[in-house]
C-alpha cells in the first residue's frame, strides 16, 4: 500500500476514536446553548456549530462567521460564550484547536493551537465565568446531554 492510504487510513481510525463515535450513530442537534446557537452531528466526522437564523443553521451571515465548521470534541458555555474543543486532521494525525464564539455579538474567536493561549484570551475577553467542558459523544441521538457513566460514578466516588 502506499504511504498516503496507510496515513488516511490511520487518520480516519484516529479520528473515530478521539472522537468516541460509533459507525452506526445517528445525527443530531444540541440546542441548549445561549444566544439560540445549535450545535449539530452530520455524520461522524462532520458537525457545525452556529445560529438558527430564519429556520436555518447559519454558520455565515451578510459575510461574517458566526459559527464553524470542523467535528467539536467538547464545549463550555455560558450565558454568552461559547468555548470549544475541535478536532482537525492534517498530515501529522489528528490536531486540537481551541475556539471562543461571542454568541450575544456573533463574533467568532480562534483557532488556538494550545488550551494555554486560549485560557489566555478567555481570560482577556470573556466577562463571565465558562462552564466546566462537556463531551459532544455525551449527547444522545435526541440532542440531550446525557452524563458519561463512568464520570457520573467518579463524581460519586468524590462526593
Amino acid at each position: 500500500m502506499g504511504k498516503k492510504l496507510v496515513l488516511s487510513i490511520i487518520l480516519t481510525i484516529s479520528l473515530i476514536f478521539l472522537a468516541g463515535c460509533s459507525l452506526f450513530s445517528t445525527s443530531w442537534t444540541y440546542t441548549d446553548l445561549p444566544q439560540g446557537y445549535e450545535l449539530k452531528k452530520i455524520n461522524d466526522t462532520e458537525m457545525v456549530i452556529g445560529k438558527e437564523v430564519d429556520g436555518n443553521l447559519e454558520i455565515e451571515v451578510e459575510g461574517k462567521t458566526i459559527g464553524i465548521e470542523k467535528y467539536i470534541a467538547e464545549f463550555q458555555t455560558s450565558d454568552n460564550y461559547i468555548g470549544l474543543k475541535a478536532l482537525e486532521s492534517n498530515e501529522e494525525g489528528v490536531s486540537v484547536l481551541f475556539y471562543i464564539i461571542d454568541a450575544k455579538n456573533e463574533d467568532v474567536y480562534g483557532p488556538y493551537d494550545t488550551e494555554s493561549t486560549y485560557n489566555a484570551v478567555v481570560e482577556k475577553i470573556v466577562e463571565e465565568e465558562l462552564g466546566e467542558w462537556k463531551k459532544t459523544i455525551d449527547i444522545n441521538e435526541k440532542g440531550e446531554l446525557v452524563p458519561n457513566k463512568e464520570e457520573t460514578e467518579e463524581t460519586t466516588k468524590d462526593e
